[in-house]
């Protein structure tokens, strides 16, 4: 349960009414280790049990209502996930205003360099600001944004300044980063 990242709801929820979507993904990307093993890659790999992984779901998605329902924060939990992780995030990304990652917690099991893969690949992917906030954040004294040239990352700067009007004056660093 990402309790950081709700902390940082409760705080914009404060400033102004938000609805907390809670988007509770699998520890492991099934369609995504498919692949890898369709490929060829082996080895060991720990796969938790489809029971224990619904019922570690269960616990973070009751967490999320239960802190929702103490600060009175409007929340629904959106709860049919189809398709791989990156995929669900950029379609949820559509239609967010913001999405909220706990850069501590997101794929935590997967070690760090498969993590930061799953992080960068997500950013890429998704069509609106993202923060990725750790677990004991404080309000940031600047902000890095990446920048890839493309409509998307224009427009999500945009979003981002729209949405987070308390930031605008903040000191901004933008990064241009690109595969091309």
């Amino acid at each position: 349960f990402a309790e950081g990242a709700m902390n940082y709801v409760n705080t914009i929820n404060n400033e102004a009414p938000v609805l907390a979507i809670g988007l509770f993904l699998p520890s492991i990307d099934y369609a995504e280790m498919l692949t890898f093993y369709s490929a060829g890659i082996a080895g060991p790999l720990y796969v938790p049990s489809i029971d224990t992984e619904a019922n570690d779901i269960f616990a973070n998605v009751e967490k999320f209502k239960a802190y929702c329902i103490k600060y009175n924060i409007a929340h629904r939990v959106h709860d049919t996930i189809n398709g791989g992780v990156v995929e669900v995030l950029r379609n949820e990304s559509r239609y967010a205003d913001l999405i909220l990652l706990s850069s501590d917690l997101f794929y935590e099991n997967l070690g760090e360099i498969s993590k930061q893969e799953y992080i960068e690949d997500t950013l890429k992917a998704t069509e609106c600001p993202v923060l990725l906030l750790p677990e004991n954040y404080k309000t940031p004294a600047s902000v890095v944004m990446a920048y890839d040239g493309t409509t998307s990352s224009i427009h999500a700067i945009k979003q981002f300044a729209y949405t987070m009007k308390e930031w605008v004056g903040v000191p901004t660093t933008i990064v241009y980063a690109s595969d091309k």
